[in-house]
């Protein structure tokens, strides 16, 4: 509220908190696209900042994340993981414990490959994965 002609009048609302919300959800979107382009090409990502293949950096390098800063896709990831529909994954020998991060659904076997969690149907007359 502010004082304008002797009375209280409330401030102009903008759109920016509404446009702030849809940028979120809009940069969520990119990094769920992004893991996905990135996990179908068997690229291991990381939620570390640290590491080399950072998940936000390397989805804004990519033309998927286009207009989006690594920032930006960074505070998704994290949203993303506080939410469930990603999650990171460990693999590999006790020693040389590996992590990967994945949409929520998918794991990974003892060799690394990605695969879906839970029974997967199998097609009798062609003996492949359905759906």
């Amino acid at each position: 509220m502010r004082w304008q002609a002797g009375i209280l009048a409330p401030f102009k609302q903008t759109g920016a908190p509404f446009a702030a919300i849809g940028r979120e959800a809009e940069a969520e979107e990119v990094f769920l696209r992004g893991l996905d382009q990135l996990t179908a090409q068997n690229i291991t990502v990381s939620h570390s900042s640290h590491s080399g293949n950072f998940a936000p950096k390397k989805i804004a390098e990519k033309a998927v994340g286009k207009g989006f800063r690594a920032t930006e896709l960074k505070n998704a990831m994290n949203r993303l993981l506080d939410a469930g529909a990603i999650k990171v994954v460990f693999w590999g020998r006790t020693g040389d414990r590996r992590s990967r991060l994945l949409r929520d659904g998918l794991t990974l076997d003892k060799s690394g490959t990605v695969i879906a969690e839970g029974p997967v149907e199998v097609d009798e007359m062609t003996a492949e994965a359905v759906g």
